[in-house]
């Protein structure tokens, strides 16, 4: 029986190691350390892996998708929204709009933070009224003027302005409850932080948490850029949950292994595949137009259609090849070598090499700069490189943090995020669904028009988790 088992192991690491090889990515040494034998047990344990680690777990510094996505395990906001996509009272009994520039609200009697302590009002005032003042993206709570308490349960939230979309932006997790006290963090949610190490946190249920269903005792976040490691990961431990996966990550699970007791979901994140510029090189808005003029790309709008119910602005293309070497030429960027920095995954270092057979192809010298992820985020948000490609992640259900985020947390432009600022008011002003994509959709084309990146791809991303996994967020 044992030696059954282990030729079936052989036959599915060769079969792999096939597929892998002939599907067209290239790679390095992404397969080396796969199949290492694991033991593979049931526990109450759970394992998430996500292409990037968690940076933080503190509100007030959050700035990308993968530390927001690991704080909805440990806090809770006022609202949240249900399996259903409605937005309903999380931390609140009730509430009501008293008018546009009132919101009485009611917490639950029985919520505590992960010490044992009441959450009170006060802490809903220091939490929120601490992120309008100190949060890294707390111009999209602008409309927020303060926190009014009446007692230790109820409280008002004052407005400077109408905001229509302040409940679902109280879902977000920049509006985290918690309590501040010795330089430690007390989390309000499913679970309390019981260590944090370079590449993971390790998280333990909160056991003063209202629900207690959830049937896992400790958590797991790590970060893994290796999305086939991931996809090993999926099929062989039982108690496991990956994001950021393509679709073409799905259909290689689907030859490689057996999905039985396995689910495949659609996540509401989006990367749009983009071109950014560094201050390593000095790219006058034509120049950069006429790089995008001799690339070849899947993308066709600036951001993904499939996010909208209305049609959305499509891309360009100002020159033709004659005319975009020319202008290239004039600026001197054919006698000087173009870099283009990426992360080190499968899917990024192949997206570069596609830019640069295209520069290439038309006489450009160019060469791929690829680091691993901490060196990457350092050059990326210091400007110190030339060209990088980066995922420019999009939330659907969160499109104005995710523009935010975009400018504010990759693109570094404050100058842009003052004058989008009116875009983003407007926003939250306005109640019509269609009009409210209308602004976004111009919010987007204004950050393109200047090119500020230059979309190449879009990407729908997966989930991939076992089946038995139910009520995590």
């Amino acid at each position: 029986m044992k030696k059954e088992e282990k030729m079936k192991k052989v036959l599915f690491k060769m079969i792999v190691f096939f597929i892998i090889s002939t599907s067209g990515f290239s790679f390095e040494n992404e397969i080396n350390n796969l199949f290492e034998d694991e033991k593979i047990e049931q526990s109450d344990s759970l394992v998430i892996e996500q292409e990037v680690k968690v940076e933080t777990i503190d509100p007030i510094l959050l700035r990308d998708t993968y530390s927001r996505r690991a704080t909805n395990y440990i806090y809770a906001q006022l609202f949240k929204i249900d399996k259903d996509g409605q937005v309903v009272p999380y931390l609140l009994e009730e509430y009501k709009k008293n008018d546009e520039m009132e919101i009485y609200c009611k917490l639950r009697e029985d919520i505590y933070f992960s010490n044992g302590d009441s959450i009170t009002a006060q802490d809903v005032k220091d939490s929120i009224e601490n992120y309008l003042k100190n949060g890294y993206m707390n111009d999209l709570y602008s409309s927020i003027q303060q926190i009014q308490v009446l007692n230790d349960r109820e409280f008002i939230i004052l407005l400077n302005y109408p905001d229509h979309e302040l409940e679902i932006g109280l879902t977000n997790p920049l509006m985290s409850i918690l309590k501040r006290e010795n330089n430690k963090i007390f989390t309000s949610g499913r679970y309390a932080i019981e260590e944090i190490e370079k590449n993971k946190i390790k998280l333990k249920k909160n056991k003063y948490y209202f629900d207690q269903s959830s049937i896992f005792e400790n958590v797991e976040i790590k970060g893994e850029l290796n999305s086939y490691q991931r996809l090993i990961n999926s099929l062989n431990l039982p108690n496991y949950y990956s994001y950021d996966l393509y679709k073409e990550d799905i259909e290689t699970a689907k030859k490689i292994g057996n999905l039985r007791g396995k689910k495949i979901v659609k996540d509401t994140v989006y990367d749009i595949i983009s071109l950014v510029f560094g201050n390593k090189k000095n790219y006058s808005l034509n120049d950069r137009k006429a790089l995008e003029s001799l690339l070849n790309r899947e993308a066709t709008t600036i951001c993904p259609q499939e996010m909208f119910d209305i049609k959305i602005s499509f891309l360009e293309k100002n020159y033709s090849r004659r005319e975009a070497i020319k202008i290239l030429k004039n600026s001197g960027h054919f006698e000087k070598k173009i870099k283009i920095m990426c992360l080190n995954t499968i899917h990024n270092r192949n997206f570069a090499q596609y830019v640069a057979h295209d520069l290439i192809q038309n006489g450009l010298n160019v060469e791929i700069e690829i680091y691993n992820l901490d060196k990457f985020l350092n050059k990326l948000r210091s400007k110190d490189y030339d060209i990088a490609l980066y995922n420019i992640t999009i939330n659907s259900v969160y499109p104005l943090t995710s523009l935010e985020k975009t400018i504010v947390g990759e693109l570094i432009d404050y100058d842009l995020e003052d004058s989008l600022l009116p875009f983003f008011n407007l926003f939250k002003e306005e109640r019509n669904k269609e009009y409210k994509e209308r602004i976004i959709d111009k919010i987007f084309y204004l950050t393109y028009s200047s090119r500020y990146f230059i979309p190449l791809a879009h990407k729908q991303t997966y989930i991939l988790k076992s089946e038995n996994i139910v009520g995590m967020k």
